[in-house]
């Protein structure tokens, strides 16, 4: 049993979450004494309670177990080679809140998930087909947008041996991990159909892979020792929404290939055309080779967690370049990615649309701007499946030139493309006209 302090202590700890020796004795009117004598005894008798030095402070805060997981859940990090180690321990806490300890000694309190597990979420088009397979098992609801942070480091230490990046949640997750045998190599001319039953079953709720977010059709597979990511569109039934769709993910390959042409990485990606679907399949900038992996944020993660802004990918780059996190350089490459986005009708350049190769040292954190993906002109995708007329409005003032002369290329070789509609084709023309006044 504790005392009367001790217990006063320990019920303001589990309440109101981490406080620091300050917020303790003003809430408990105890002098440093008796506080400490408290807290040592707490520490006996919980074994729960942790210590995180903020500044000068010292913050007091009690874990709490995840259902049947231990207090203290190991992350692991999976190296380019495949080999995984201790990158630290990650703790919930009682009240709010979560404790991150890296293995280095060093500390980091966060309010939620910590940015660095952010885009393991389960979420997306994918991010269901997790939630279909393992919500049920796992008592977790059908609402995705509902789940707890709780609830969500709950379903990555089960089932998150295949999340995006680098990074892995428990031990079970890591032994998942090393039980993933390689995939065997698939012929090119099997591709086809291959994708059309891959893309069928994941119409239907089949594996669910990782929790690749974006709401796009697609599914993920290893090929031998390319890890891969495959958007499809709908069946090519004739139906204009269809045909649009197709043509959309030939402008997105198109457009990979124009901003390649710039200097700006890129992940390696074909079209592939069955007699059922056009499939966008690229590889994936957050694996390598069989096993190994890579360190992968969005930018939707960094800048909640560094910024906070969400104003524009070019404005937040800023801020990340004069907080020393990217260079000079990576600012630059965002802001002509998004000049060229607007320039070829892309709507949709949110913060989950570009994301960063992150590295950690005892000292310093940085990023690199990861391969592009998501770049297409998504002002012309249907509205629930039907096609929309729209007018796209050319920027004009104040835009690279260098954009612009990127996208007047990009517009041109769509006009010409055999495999895109007549139709799309006229649209692409009209706006390179556009952008060539």
């Amino acid at each position: 049993m504790l005392s009367k302090n001790a217990s006063l202590v320990y019920g303001i700890l589990i309440s109101a979450g981490p406080c620091t020796v300050s917020q303790l004795k003003t809430r408990t009117g105890l002098s440093q004494p008796v506080l400490s004598r408290a807290l040592n005894e707490i520490a006996q008798y919980s074994g729960r309670l942790f210590t995180h030095r903020q500044g000068r402070s010292i913050v007091y805060a009690i874990s709490k177990a995840i259902r049947s997981l231990p207090h203290v859940l190991p992350v692991y990090q999976v190296a380019r080679t495949g080999s995984a180690a201790a990158l630290g321990s990650l703790m919930a806490l009682e009240g709010r809140g979560y404790l991150f300890a890296e293995a280095s000694g060093s500390s980091e309190l966060y309010e939620g998930l910590p940015w660095f597990l952010q885009d393991m979420r389960p979420q997306g088009y994918i991010g269901r087909a997790f939630r279909d397979a393992y919500a049920p098992g796992l008592g977790l609801g059908n609402n995705l947008a509902q789940w707890t942070d709780d609830d969500v480091i709950y379903a990555l230490s089960q089932f998150g041996e295949d999340a995006p990046g680098n990074l892995l949640i428990g031990d079970h997750a890591l032994n998942r991990f090393l039980a993933l045998k390689e995939a065997p190599p698939l012929g090119a001319q099997q591709l086809p159909a291959h994708y059309d039953a891959l893309a069928d079953a994941a119409v239907r709720g089949g594996a669910p892979g990782s929790s690749a977010g974006g709401e796009h059709p697609k599914f993920l597979l290893r090929d031998g020792e390319r890890n891969l990511i495959v958007k499809f569109s709908p069946l090519l039934d004739g139906s204009a929404a269809a045909t649009r769709w197709k043509d959309l993910l030939i402008a997105e390959h198109l457009a990979l290939l124009t901003l390649a042409t710039c200097g700006i990485a890129v992940p390696p990606a074909r079209i592939i055309l069955s007699e059922k679907r056009c499939y966008l399949e690229s590889e994936r900038f957050d694996r390598m080779g069989a096993k190994g992996r890579i360190a992968t944020a969005s930018f939707e993660a960094i800048d909640h967690a560094f910024i906070g802004a969400h104003r524009n990918w070019s404005e937040s780059a800023v801020k990340l370049h004069q907080l020393g996190f990217i260079t000079a350089e990576c600012a630059a490459q965002i802001k002509l990615v998004e000049a060229f986005g607007r320039c070829i009708a892309n709507t949709d350049m949110h913060f989950g649309n570009l994301s960063f190769l992150w590295n950690r040292t005892a000292s310093t954190l940085g990023f690199n701007l990861a391969p592009i993906y998501d770049m297409l002109p998504m002002l012309y995708a249907p509205e629930k499946s039907e096609v929309v007329e729209r007018i796209f409005v050319a920027p004009r003032e104040g835009e690279s030139a260098i954009a612009q002369e990127a996208a007047r290329q990009f517009w041109n070789e769509l006009a010409a493309h055999q495999d895109v509609s007549a139709g799309f084709r006229q649209i692409a023309e009209a706006n390179f006209n556009l952008l060539d006044k």
